[in-house]
């Protein structure tokens, strides 16, 4: 059971397992960005460095890390209906090459084009998934603070606390030199102002990937529920992608349902993106 603690009168800290989560301050936001562009495999350089860079350019040739939703929708490219089609192609290709001669242009098509042109085309689907996780940076992480209404506690210059139902917290733990403590978590819940403040979204859910299964997602989407119940909200939704499998049993244990699910295509159709979408009423809770 997780302990509550109070380092300041108005700043609750949930502590398990040496992992405490705090509410966000100022201080944080380079960290956090940091965070949330590792734990997605979208990056590794400090946010402040690159974006101050005179040619930051967000599209890099970083390799994601192992399990990041990165890795896993490049992998899972290599599987689907497009690529068996490319790797038929490029066995015929193959084939003429060897047993016809005289079709030798339409072999090199086959064998060296279609693959080329499926490569080219896969650099474009991991494009749009940097463009995507780069430009969170540019909406909600510019002013962490200013979007989920944190304030500075009694004019602490150090700690924040929410003003209302919206809320961002992050996880904290020793470093791993042991020379401190680093941000190894963090999750926001944003109210949804045209339904009165009463339905909120849970956004930018990111672990380290240093730090998985220590619970930090769990106790994270706990202190939310519970943010969230006491501040009146009735339901808090969330978007993710299949690609996100790990996450998505993690919310199905804390009582999301599935709503509906949001197809992307391209390519003809024969690549598919997909959304979930999940609701939590916490009224019936």
């Amino acid at each position: 059971m997780a302990a509550y603690l109070t380092a300041h009168p108005l700043t609750p800290i949930q502590e398990q397992n040496g992992v405490r989560i705090r509410y966000f301050r100022k201080m944080d936001s380079p960290a956090v960005r940091d965070l949330y562009l590792v734990a997605t495999g979208t990056g590794r350089k400090s946010y402040r460095t690159a974006t101050q860079h005179p040619n930051y350019n967000p599209i890099s040739l970083i390799a994601p890390l192992a399990g990041s939703p990165r890795e896993v929708a490049l992998k899972e490219s290599l599987s689907g209906p497009l690529a068996y089609l490319v790797y038929a192609l490029s066995l015929l290709g193959l084939a003429i090459l060897a047993l016809r001669p005289g079709r030798r242009t339409l072999g090199f098509v086959l064998a060296l084009g279609v693959p080329g042109a499926f490569l080219r085309y896969r650099h474009k689907v991991d494009r749009g998934f940097m463009d995507y996780c780069h430009g969170v940076l540019r909406q909600d992480l510019a002013d962490i603070a200013g979007h989920y209404g944190m304030e500075p506690v009694n004019g602490s210059r150090k700690e924040s606390a929410p003003v209302g139902a919206s809320a961002f917290w992050v996880a904290e733990c020793t470093s791993r030199d042991g020379r401190g403590v680093e941000i190894v978590g963090c999750i926001g819940l944003g109210a949804i102002p045209h339904c009165g403040n009463k339905d909120g979204e849970l956004r930018r859910m990111a672990v380290s990937p240093h730090c998985r299964r220590m619970g930090i997602a769990s106790l994270l989407v706990q202190t939310l529920i519970d943010h969230a119940k006491a501040n009146g909200v009735r339901t808090v939704l969330l978007s993710t992608t299949e690609y996100q499998r790990p996450a998505i049993r993690m919310y199905l244990k804390h009582g999301w349902v599935e709503s509906h699910k949001e197809v992307v295509t391209a390519a003809l159709g024969l690549y598919r993106l997909v959304i979930v979408h999940f609701r939590l009423d916490l009224l019936s809770s």
